[in-house]
C-alpha cells in the first residue's frame, strides 16, 4: 500500500511541483489510510 501511494505521489509531483506545506498533509493522509488498512487486516484475522 505504501509503495502504491509513493508511486502515485511521484506522478503528482512530476505533473506540478508541490510545496512542502502541501506535501505534509498528503503524506499524513497516506499514513492514515495505511493504518486503517492494518486495522482491517487485524480485525479480519
Amino acid at each position: 500500500t505504501i509503495r502504491v501511494g509513493l508511486i502515485h505521489f511521484r506522478e503528482l509531483e512530476n505533473q506540478n511541483p508541490i510545496g512542502k506545506e502541501e506535501i505534509i498533509p498528503i503524506l499524513e493522509k497516506i499514513l492514515q489510510l495505511n493504518e486503517n488498512d492494518r486495522k482491517l487486516e487485524v480485525s479480519r484475522s
